[in-house]
This record gives structure tokens, sequence and C-alpha cells, in this order.
């Protein structure tokens, strides 16, 4: 390790603590236009707190781990993500930076984002895979803030999703590599969240490793 060692994870800790709270944001923030103020901050605290154990540890003994943190970070797809979509945020200053809001929605038939007050939504149908027709009873009502204000019976048939980042495949043009989603599989309103909670995770297990080698360290020092 190196001479101020302990100086150095303390600060680790520190952004493994605000990485927590940042993913806290990300998946409690009632703005939508916050969201991206916390999926920002995971990734800037994710990586400052990797880029302090690795300068804590890369020396003596624990060098080894330490060259080991940043392959983990390069060859992990949700951590290699994480890196480099914070690259992106903080060097692509031109990105889009997307954040779906609150909708509601009956799958196949119509989808409202946000706010519509005095919605219609007269004589439809769902048509099935065998061609079958559904009727969908008429609603009349209020979508406020993607939820849904009519006939209880009506609201039934509505699915109510939250605001959430949407995140798309990371283009690095410095490189010319491209970085994809880790979790494609995953509904597109969880993916963020995902890979937050995947970086926090793995970030508290690897503070909780690097102080126990600090101890060792400090013990080797008792007795030399």
């Amino acid at each position: 390790m190196n001479r101020a060692f302990e100086t150095t994870l303390q600060n680790a800790a520190m952004e493994v603590e605000y990485a927590r709270d940042a993913l806290t944001d990300l998946k409690s923030e009632s703005e939508t236009r916050k969201l991206w103020k916390a999926w920002a901050a995971l990734l800037t605290h994710y990586v400052k707190a990797t880029g302090a154990m690795r300068h804590a540890t890369n020396g003596g003994s624990s060098k080894r781990w330490s060259d080991n943190l940043i392959f983990v970070q390069k060859s992990d797809p949700f951590l290699s993500y994480g890196f480099h979509a914070r690259n992106s945020e903080g060097h692509a200053l031109d990105a889009k930076r997307e954040v779906a809001p609150k909708s509601a929605s009956i799958p196949g038939a119509i989808k409202v984002e946000g706010t519509v007050k005095n919605l219609k939504f007269l004589g439809n149908s769902l048509i099935g895979p065998d061609g079958r027709k559904t009727p969908i009873p008429d609603f009349t009502g209020n979508i406020v803030d993607g939820k849904v204000f009519g006939d209880s019976g009506e609201r039934s048939w509505f699915v109510e999703t939250d605001h959430f980042v949407r995140l798309n495949i990371i283009h690095d043009n410095r490189s010319g590599k491209s970085f994809p989603l880790p979790n494609v599989g995953s509904p597109k309103e969880r993916q963020a969240i995902e890979i937050a909670d995947y970086i926090v995770i793995w970030l508290e297990e690897k503070l909780a490793d690097a102080l126990d080698m600090a101890e060792s360290e400090k013990e080797r020092k008792k007795r030399s």
C-alpha cells in the first residue's frame, strides 16, 4: 500500500457512501428532471471510489489486488458500462441526456406521457394474435404526471410506468469502440437502477477488502 493509504481509503469510503446516496436518489427521486443528476452522481462517485482504492493499494503486497481491481472494472459488463458512461458524461457535453417521464398506457393501444387533461379514448379495441377483437372500455378523464384519474373500471386497463433514465449504447469517438448495455433483456425502465445497484454492491465489497488489507498492513508495521 502507499504511504497515505489510510487517508486515501477514508476518501474512498466517503465516495462509496456518496454513490450509495446517489443510488437512493435514483430510486426515489420524485422530480423527473433530477433523475439524470442522480445517475451522473452515481457514475462520478463510482469512478472516484475505484480510483481512490486503486491509489491506496497500488504498491507492495496489495499491488496484485489493485491491478485486479482495474481488470475487473474493465472486463465486467456492468462495471465497464458504468465506467465508460462516466467518461461519456464527463467529456461528451453535446450528448443527449434522455429521461423518460412518467406515463400511462394500454399496451398496444395508447400511451400518454406526463399530463393530459380531459382525455377521451372512445370506441377502441385490441386485436389479438388470432385476430379476435377485445373492446376497450371508453375512457374519459385525466392523466396527471403518469397517474390515471377516471372510473375505477376504466383505470384497470391502464399500466402506469414510473419515470426512468433511458440508457443507450455508448460510443467512444476517440477509440472508435462501442459499449452496449449489459442487461438488454431487462425492461428499459429498470436498466439504470440495475446497473447502479450492481456497482454499489461491488464497491462495498471491494472497500471491505481494502480496509481488511489496511488493517493487516498496520498490524505488520506494529510487529516490525
